[in-house]
């Protein structure tokens, strides 16, 4: 039985209550027992660049956006261990977009549009396959460090335990530690060397399960005809929240009594192995083939493929960085402090990362003009964007991020140059919706590329990136391979695209792995072109030795 204490925050949080996550992020500060102000307003600014639900501290340079996001902040400001806790054992959890089942994307995108189709259709629920997926997900065996050793380990506890059990088809006593134990149908899963999702990613809750029973909770009272019947994980996983966290679900606006008849709960009825999952240990054994670029349909080599795809888009090659003669002039001793970034990084990395930085800097200034507003996506520290405030003093610098810890680094940067053209925002790329000129990325890893080109075509923004990770793109959950018409209308399949970019990550041939990222860089240039960027460049960081992953690209509407 979980107990949270009231806390008190000095974070605002502005949203409207229409929004969904807003909504659902005030209604996860109450289960946490946060005291949490909200206002649709904040003094004179609606924060209209960030998608909400956003959370502001009084005198704080920085906004932060994103339900994720602003619900991990909520848990690291408190000093309560219970609640850090459900952050994970290294408190990564919804720290970024890392895994192939990205519960980030299920709760800010999949799960709002659910709900808002709900809103439209009159509370029908027409389309479940989210609901099934996450159902499915929860038969699947946990993915936790040493799972065999573990689960070894609770097999000899389990056998103790079930020996002294005199009913084990009632579910009594729920209060004691790792009840758990007591199901014969864990002590098989554990016999086979598993362990089941209990709850969303193993034995114990996490901000995950309190999110995910949110947002099913919200779902059964927007809809008039969910039912469980065909989602029975997610049923036996709702009523284990409910007598989980019974003592706090008066903290919140939940219509307990519906969700509990929707869900056919009767207490007498409940056994320990209810509890237990019917877990699906043969899908590690043999998993669903995910296409990594591994194999190619028409049976080429690898460097066939990359013959094959030259000749069909006419090999492509890299320009002459179009900025060189003023990075050739350009004194780095000139610079204040905060600008240089050989005062932040160790002194081994000091020359290379000057002239990935000068590289990426120089571009941006070649396509940028007064009054520009130029976003730094995933900036980490700042080192691109604030060179960029110093060096553009009449332009506004964005450094947007996800992970608060980089954006730290860069508010003492900021403070020591005394700043005023450059602001700091605390979220995911998507969350961003404000108006740019310019947008910039230097190392932007897999598919992030790919959203910062999305974000600056709907803006017809200029942009410099500098790609990087690229056989990570396989992973992206909103883009179709490859991107151009050019090769689509060449015939090049999406597993050969992969194949490529997995060479330009992986291969040992220094050639065929250029060949491969000036590929998959190319496509990316066309669909510029093909969306109507008149000036395009694909050319190199300065020198190439720099960096491994050197490609730069950039185009703006003009000329």
């Amino acid at each position: 039985m979980e107990t949270y204490s009231l806390l008190k925050t000095d974070y605002i949080l502005a949203g409207s209550e229409e929004d969904v996550r807003s909504e659902i992020c005030f209604t996860v500060a109450n289960f946490f027992g946060f005291e949490l102000e909200r206002r649709n307003q904040l003094g004179n600014e609606t924060y209209s660049e960030l998608i909400p639900p956003i959370l502001v501290e009084e005198g704080a340079p920085f906004l932060h956006s994103g339900l994720c996001i602003c619900a991990r902040l909520l848990l690291m400001s408190s000093n309560d261990h219970t609640l850090t806790s459900l952050l994970g054992a290294k408190s990564n959890l919804l720290k970024s977009y890392e895994s192939l089942c990205d519960w980030r994307f299920v709760f800010e995108v999949q799960f709002p549009k659910l709900i808002g189709e709900l809103a439209a259709n009159g509370g029908v629920l027409s389309n479940c396959n989210l609901l099934i997926k996450i159902d499915q997900d929860l038969k699947i065996p946990a993915a936790v460090f040493n799972g065999p050793g573990l689960a070894k380990k609770l097999e000899k506890q389990c056998k103790n335990i079930n020996d002294n059990i005199s009913d084990p088809k009632v579910f009594s006593n729920h209060n004691i530690s790792k009840w758990f134990l007591c199901s014969r149908k864990f002590h098989s899963i554990v016999q086979s060397g598993f362990i089941p999702n209990i709850y969303c990613t193993g034995l114990t809750p996490t901000i995950i399960d309190i999110l995910l029973f949110t947002y099913i909770a919200k779902l059964t009272q927007t809809s008039t005809d969910v039912s469980f019947e065909n989602i029975p994980e997610i049923r036996r996983w709702t009523i284990l929240m409910l007598l989980a966290f019974e003592d706090l679900l008066d903290r919140i606006t939940i219509n307990t009594s519906l969700l509990k008849k929707k869900l056919r709960y009767d207490i007498n009825l409940l056994s320990y192995d209810f509890f237990i999952p019917d877990t699906d240990v043969g899908y590690v054994k043999n998993p669903p083939q995910i296409n990594q670029g591994r194999w190619l349909p028409r049976g080429l080599s690898k460097q066939d493929l990359i013959g094959m795809v030259m000749k069909a888009v006419e090999n492509p090659s890299t320009d002459v960085h179009p900025n060189s003669d003023w990075m050739a002039h350009f004194n780095w001793s000139s610079l204040p402090e905060f600008a240089d970034v050989s005062h932040f990084v160790p002194e081994k990395r000091t020359d290379r990362k000057r002239e990935q930085i000068l590289s990426i800097v120089s571009a941006c200034l070649k396509i940028s003009r007064p009054g520009f507003v130029i976003v730094d996506f995933c900036s980490g520290g700042g080192h691109v964007g604030l060179l960029l405030a110093h060096l553009l003093p009449d332009c506004q610098i964005i450094l947007l991020d996800n992970k608060l810890e980089s954006l730290e680094e860069a508010k003492k940067r900021i403070q020591m140059g005394g700043l005023g053209n450059i602001k700091m925002l605390h979220c995911s790329i998507e969350q961003f919706k404000g108006r740019f000129d310019v947008g910039v990325s230097l190392h932007a890893c897999g598919p992030s590329t790919d959203i910062v080109l999305s974000m600056c075509y709907k803006q017809k923004a200029s942009f410099a990136v500098c790609p990087c990770c690229y056989g990570n793109i396989r992973f992206a959950e909103n883009f179709q391979y490859p991107r151009s018409g050019l090769f689509k209308r060449k015939d090049i399949k999406t597993e050969e695209f992969y194949l490529l970019t997995k060479g330009a990550d992986n291969s040992t041939d220094v050639d065929q792995r250029n060949d491969c990222m000036n590929l998959v860089d190319f496509d990316r240039l066309q669909e510029a072109k093909e969306l109507g960027y008149k000036y395009t460049v694909m050319t190199k960081l300065q020198p190439e030795s720099c960096s491994p992953k050197n490609n730069l690209i950039m185009a703006s509407y003009s000329e």
